[in-house]
């Protein structure tokens, strides 16, 4: 299901981000990625994206955001979570 999924990628790259910022790895559009991580945390802890409809217009909406959480192409898994977000966009 699409809402499932879209919702467990997003959920990833924020715990991705938030381990590399606690490593000691920032981005030079840092305040970008922590005003992402505010902005997707809130509306998905806030309201019910429980509809495959209701998703795919919150993945839309927030498509900037969510790119932005992908690390660099230095990070091991970049492909693979840019693999990822490119099938979620194409759904």
């Amino acid at each position: 299901m699409f809402f499932q999924d879209a919702r467990r990628y997003i959920m990833k790259l924020i715990r991705i981000q938030t381990y590399l910022l606690k490593k000691g790895y920032a981005r030079v559009d840092q305040p970008t990625v922590m005003e992402a991580i505010a902005h997707l945390r809130k509306y998905l802890e806030y309201y019910r994206y429980d509809s495959d409809d209701k998703m795919k217009g919150f993945f839309e909406k927030n498509h900037d955001r969510i790119r932005a959480l992908i690390p660099g192409e230095s990070y091991p898994g970049y492909k693979k979570l840019m693999n990822e977000f490119m099938n979620l966009q194409n759904q």
